[in-house]
Formats: C-alpha cells, sequence, structure tokens
C-alpha cells in the first residue's frame, strides 16, 4: 500500500518536472524564432519599421521577448507556490523567463565551444 502510493507521488513529481523541462525549452525556442529566425525576418523588419521604439525592441529583444511567451504558459504551469493565485501565476512567468533565458545562454555557450552545432558560425553570443 505504502508503495503504491509512493510510486504515485514520484510519479507526480516526475511529471511535473518533465513539465517545467518542456515549457522551459518551448519559451526558450518560440522566443528565437521569433527575435531571431530569418523565417520571420521580413514580418520583424516591417514591424520595427513601421513600429520603431518599444515594439521594435520588443521583437529584436530575446530577454524582452521571453518574459511574454512565457505569459500564456504559465496558466498551465502545475505547482503550487503560495497560496495566492495570482502572485503564483506572476511567479511562475518569471521563472519560466529566467530559466529559457538561462537555457538559451547554454546552448549559445555549447555552440561556442563546438559542442553543438548552430545554425551559421558567424552567430553572435
Amino acid at each position: 500500500m505504502f508503495e503504491c502510493f509512493m510510486q504515485e507521488i514520484l510519479h507526480e513529481v516526475e511529471m511535473d518536472i518533465l513539465s517545467w523541462l518542456m515549457a522551459i525549452i518551448y519559451v526558450e525556442a518560440i522566443t528565437e524564432i521569433i527575435v531571431d529566425s530569418s523565417l520571420l525576418f521580413n514580418i520583424r523588419d516591417k514591424l520595427c519599421t513601421k513600429y520603431p521604439g518599444k515594439i521594435a525592441e520588443l521583437l529584436t529583444c530575446g530577454y524582452c521577448m521571453s518574459v511574454w511567451i512565457a505569459a500564456p504558459i504559465a496558466i498551465f504551469m502545475p505547482y503550487q507556490i503560495t497560496s495566492i493565485r495570482l502572485l503564483d501565476y506572476f511567479m511562475k512567468i518569471f521563472i519560466l523567463h529566467r530559466l529559457s533565458n538561462i537555457f538559451h545562454h547554454l546552448t549559445k555557450w555549447t555552440i561556442k565551444l563546438g559542442i553543438c552545432r548552430g545554425e551559421t558560425d558567424e552567430q553572435t553570443i
């Protein structure tokens, strides 16, 4: 009985960790596609030209964009941090944002060291 209970708890914890890892990778990937990909270059360039200032900065700053990408994802994240739902929501946004930024820098670092391959050799870190 106790063994079954412990297995159930461990399974829930594993699923929570997996959910968080997937969300972190998702935030980083979507941010990278919006901010740096050649796929959206023309759209990004037109929007930056039409809306200079804060919109252009948002579309070209991965650090800024990842906050907004994390916001809708944070709604679905497991784990309650506090007893205040709104506070939990904002904490999850910034946790996803920061961890996705760390993941991004680790990815760039592995490319620079030659551990992984990047899109081009001319990428800046």
